[in-house]
């Protein structure tokens, strides 16, 4: 089998391309400098009958979930337009595409975790550009996977947990949000499930959720970063941590405020269970 990873430069992307490189597999790398979504969101149809791979995985997306608010059409591009020429690529090759999506596609008012079947209503254009690409995905091929996941993190990159230890560093005092909920997810645990799935998928097709339990919130997740960050000695100091609501802090963005996926479906067809997040927390902050 030859995989075609497209989106390495992101936090799953680069724990994706590192855990295949260990097993030794073949993999088609494609990083942003090969694929300017953006410019060219058509190029992926050139990328995919140059490499003739036997799996497309797309890791490529456009995260920043306030600037999704000012820059629609680049949201678009790259979260819909080019998932969308991937997936009709993909049909035409006969071949499968693994694509990872959000919780952001949700409204966040439900009380209980969200399940796959659940109405899906975003209420930003970050999450409505994420669910456009579900469903073009969905209109172009059978063949599919999509896995939402929430909270990323990662030793690595642009995440809450690095904010959090570097305004730890920084503070005395961290104001966090205690009124969002959701599942903190390590970016190679999301590696390790599209990679065990490109093996024993049989050909099992449709929308599965993968995130960390247990669910908490923002202050509780920032707590033990800095619980974590201290006993590791990645923290000097433990600063003090402000509860406070998500109306206080002004953000372009409107974010749900149950962001909590359960991963039963996963676990019911694949016997693939949720991911452990403190314990992860634990292993990149050792």
């Amino acid at each position: 089998m030859t995989v075609l990873v497209i989106g390495i430069d992101g936090q799953v992307g680069k724990k994706v391309v590192e855990k295949y490189n260990k097993l030794g597999r073949k993999i088609f790398p494609i990083s942003r400098l090969e694929w300017d979504m953006d410019k060219e969101p058509l190029k992926g149809k050139k990328i995919l009958l140059d490499y003739k791979p036997s799996l497309v995985i797309n890791l490529a997306a456009y995260t920043d979930v306030d600037g999704s608010e000012d820059n629609e059409g680049k949201a678009f591009r790259i979260n819909a337009c080019a998932p969308k020429v991937l997936a009709k690529t993909c049909h035409k090759l006969n071949i499968p595409i693994f694509h990872v999506s959000t919780d952001y596609v949700f409204d966040g008012y439900k009380q209980q975790p969200y399940v796959e079947t659940d109405l899906t209503k975003p209420i930003n254009v970050y999450g409505r550009t994420k669910l456009a690409g579900e469903l073009a995905i969905k209109k172009e091929t059978d063949k599919y996977l999509i896995v939402r996941t929430s909270w990323v993190f990662s030793k690595e990159g642009k995440n809450f947990v690095n904010t959090i230890l570097r305004l730890a560093n920084e503070r005395e005092i961290l104001h966090v949000v205690n009124d969002q909920i959701g599942g903190p997810t390590n970016a190679g645990a999301i590696a390790d499930l599209l990679i065990t799935l490109s093996d024993e998928h049989n050909q099992k097709w449709g929308v599965y959720h993968f995130s960390g339990q247990p669910f908490v919130t923002w202050f509780q997740f920032a707590k033990k970063i800095i619980e974590i960050g201290f006993n590791s000695k990645k923290l000097l100091k433990k600063p003090k941590l402000q509860s406070c609501m998500s109306k206080d802090f002004e953000t372009k963005s409107k974010r749900p405020q149950n962001s909590s996926l359960s991963s039963d479906h996963l676990f019911k067809c694949f016997q693939v269970s949720s991911c452990d997040w403190e314990k992860e927390l634990r292993k990149i902050l050792k």
